[in-house]
């Protein structure tokens, strides 16, 4: 396997679908559960709060999803993959990330924004522990909000009807077989 850096625009893509593409019924805070240990401590600890449910079910709460410091922890986590793969990089990797430019709906397919996210996993996967990485569970999170537009309003299926019903011969109380 091999690992490299993704693109900014794939952060962006990731980062927007998270923190921008809304659905109708999403309620603030986004909340990640499951989460056993962070990739790397956040910016703003007001950004990401470790909350424990009655239940004893840690999860991490997101008062107020804003990008740039989505997109730092995609990145380190990017990173800390590409490390581990080829390990000393000599400090190749810059902690400051690129400005966070929001990618909307109207810019990007929800299969485009799928496609970088199995990019993204692909290639930050390679560290030990990315399973319970904070990254890890942002990306379960994006996957969850694309399927949830994907799916829309159907909560249920069935398949269609294979049978063709006459009205008229049920309104004679005909057979319809």
């Amino acid at each position: 396997m091999s690992a490299y850096i993704v693109s900014n625009d794939t952060l962006d893509l990731l980062t927007s679908v998270l923190c921008e593409w809304k659905n109708p019924h999403e309620s603030q805070p986004l909340s990640i559960f499951h989460v056993q240990q962070w990739q790397s401590q956040p910016l703003d600890p007001n950004m990401f709060v470790l909350k424990t449910t009655a239940w004893g079910t840690q999860r991490v709460e997101i008062g107020r999803p804003d990008g740039i410091y989505v997109k730092r922890e995609l990145y380190l986590a990017n990173a800390k993959s590409v490390k581990e793969r080829y390990g000393n990089t000599n400090n190749y990797f810059d902690e400051v990330v690129p400005e966070f430019k929001p990618i909307s709906m109207a810019e990007a397919t929800i299969s485009e924004a799928a496609g970088a996210l199995k990019c993204y996993e692909y290639q930050s996967c390679e560290f030990d522990g990315w399973d319970y990485s904070f990254a890890s569970a942002l990306c379960d999170q994006i996957s969850r909000k694309l399927i949830r537009k994907m799916g829309g309003d159907n909560w249920n299926y069935e398949r269609p009807a294979t049978e063709t019903i006459s009205i008229l011969d049920m309104m004679k109380g005909g057979n319809r077989g």
